[in-house]
């Protein structure tokens, strides 16, 4: 269960889709140079990102709108949004007040904290969307990563692995991606292998702008 409401969510994602990895305008940079390896070594448990998402979570269901929304959110739709940050808050409370009656950890275990205990692989997976590509480019093949899955990840990830597909025709729907991958490979950069195949490339880059932001990895295109 996530921590942010549908109405922050769905402007915000659209405006990441709109200026994929555009400095300043593009709310959902997942490592923002130079990056914080602090950070992003505490959101493999959802300890940065998802403080950060419950207090905008709270000020929202309090009617108030968090600085980042501001952005991108349209103030008429601030209404919506916060009686959908009061639902999502809602239901969170509902879990840890079902605790409390039957005296048991299970409904936070099975609700409120999955999202933090298995944020492993959900970061690594965001992280290899587009951390370490070109900033400020409008070619989703120079800023976004394709990447082979096993089927066991690609169905739980939704083929979204097909990220590059995904960013340069978001309206096809999840499954059709591996047939739209098919028809459009010979104008996309190598797919990378595995996971390890993309961490191997990233992790040295990261490493390398803490010094100098300006490095980044440049895809091969054809």
């Amino acid at each position: 269960m996530e921590f942010r409401d549908p109405v922050d969510f769905r402007w915000s994602h659209a405006r990441h889709h709109s200026y994929t990895i555009i400095t300043g305008i593009d709310p959902e940079i997942a490592a923002p140079r130079p990056p914080n390896m602090l950070f992003m070594v505490l959101d493999l448990f959802y300890l940065h990102m998802g403080f950060v998402a419950v207090e905008d979570l709270v000020l929202h269901a309090l009617g108030i709108p968090s600085k980042p929304v501001k952005a991108y959110v349209p103030e008429t739709e601030y209404l919506r949004m916060f009686w959908g940050a009061r639902a999502v808050l809602a239901l969170h409370v509902a879990a840890i007040a079902l605790a409390v009656y039957f005296n048991s950890w299970l409904p936070i275990l099975f609700f409120t904290l999955p999202r933090f205990y298995g944020a492993f692989f959900s970061w690594v997976f965001i992280a290899l969307q587009h951390v370490g590509l070109a900033e400020d480019v409008w070619d989703h093949r120079l800023n976004t990563r394709s990447i082979r899955f096993n089927p066991v990840f690609s169905f739980l990830y939704m083929n979204m692995e097909n990220h590059i597909e995904h960013h340069m025709y978001p309206m096809v729907p999840f499954h059709a991606l591996p047939r739209l991958r098919e028809r459009i490979k010979d104008r996309m950069p190598p797919r990378y292998r595995s996971l390890w195949d993309g961490m191997r490339e990233l992790v040295p880059v990261l490493h390398a702008q803490k010094s100098d932001p300006r490095v980044c990895i440049r895809r091969p295109l054809p």
